[in-house]
C-alpha cells in the first residue's frame, strides 16, 4: 500500500467518512463493538454475494457487450 493509500484507509479517516461515524465508535462498549462488527462483515457477505451474481448474469447475458 503506498503512503497516501495508507493515509486515506486510516481508522480515522475511514470514519469520518462515515456519519457519526467516530463518535459513534467512540462511546459503545467492547462487546457492542464485536458484535456489531460481526453484523456488518455478515450484511457485507451478504452484499458481495449479490454482487457476484448480478456480474454473473451481466457476463452470461452479456449486456456489457452491448452497451
Amino acid at each position: 500500500m503506498t503512503d497516501a493509500a495508507a493515509v486515506i484507509a486510516s481508522p480515522d479517516n475511514v470514519a469520518r467518512l462515515i456519519p457519526g461515524g467516530a463518535a459513534n465508535l467512540a462511546n459503545v462498549t467492547d462487546d457492542e463493538l464485536l458484535a456489531n462488527t460481526r453484523r456488518l462483515v455478515g450484511k457485507a457477505n451478504q452484499l458481495l454475494a449479490a454482487l457476484l451474481l448480478h456480474l454473473a448474469e451481466v457476463e452470461v447475458r452479456g449486456v456489457h457487450r452491448t452497451r
